[in-house]
């Protein structure tokens, strides 16, 4: 008589890698909200498109049909856009910091959160790009 694990017995490298890529994101997702809420710079941009590739992750580890192939491209898109979104949005507290003027552009406190943040969203872009190369299935 043969064990299976259940539904991870049939999963392979990518399945993981994509799997990975939805947990840093969601981390970097939940960090992002408690930090743009407290600090008063929450866009709605990051907030959306770091969501919209998080939900994509969610959804790949449930589906496995022929448009399944497709949606860790989507999460590439959403993560990148997400982090392109926070660079953009940045820009002012990273130029008080390495200017040393207190706030006059930005606040320079919200750099390492949004450092942080950023290398979250770098991490889930790197395993979402690996992971849409691998087989998610084992056949």
């Amino acid at each position: 008589m043969k064990m299976t694990t259940g539904k991870l017995s049939g999963k392979a490298g990518g399945y993981y890698l994509n799997l990975a890529a939805s947990v840093v994101s969601l981390a970097a997702l939940v960090i992002y909200l408690i930090f743009g809420i407290v600090s008063g710079t929450f866009a709605v941009s990051v907030f959306a498109s770091l969501l919209g590739g998080t939900v994509l992750g969610i959804i790949l580890l449930f589906y496995d049909g022929f448009v399944g192939d497709y949606i860790p491209l989507g999460m590439v898109l959403l993560y990148s856009m997400s982090l392109a979104f926070m660079i953009e949005d940045s820009i002012n507290d990273i130029t008080a910091m390495f200017v040393g003027m207190g706030n006059l552009f930005g606040n320079a406190a919200n750099v390492p959160v949004r450092v942080v943040v950023a290398v979250g969203m770098l991490i889930s872009i790197i395993l979402s790009v690996i992971g849409s190369f691998k087989k998610r299935t084992k056949k």
